[in-house]
């Protein structure tokens, strides 16, 4: 499933056994909010040569980064190590996503 609005994309994933969803938002106009209770932060690993933070909780892994135009987010079922590695092989082709991002008013 693809979805497009609030984030530039988003694709989820969902079987009986694990959850993998990917957003990618634009850097100009996000705020993100997690919910901290029984939650591990780490702030020790990279992405793509950017500096992540990696919340642990109730076997859930989310991992967020920001490469300067784009903040990143996937969230998994998966171990950490897993989740890494799907977050490593992203690519963003910024042409398709800039050309297709709907306009926001300036106010």
């Amino acid at each position: 499933e693809i979805q497009y609005g609030f984030s530039l994309a988003r694709l989820k994933y969902t079987n009986d056994d694990h959850h993998i969803s990917i957003s990618i938002y634009s850097s100009r106009n996000t705020n993100i909010s997690m919910d901290t209770e029984h939650t591990e932060y780490f702030f020790d690993y990279q992405v793509q040569g950017y500096p992540a933070i990696t919340a642990v909780n109730q076997n859930m892994v989310i991992l967020l980064w920001n490469d300067g135009e784009c903040l990143f987010e996937v969230w998994t079922s998966l171990g950490i190590e897993e989740t890494l590695r799907i977050a490593e092989s992203l690519t963003l082709n910024e042409e398709y996503f800039l050309e297709n991002q709907p306009l926001m008013d300036s106010q």
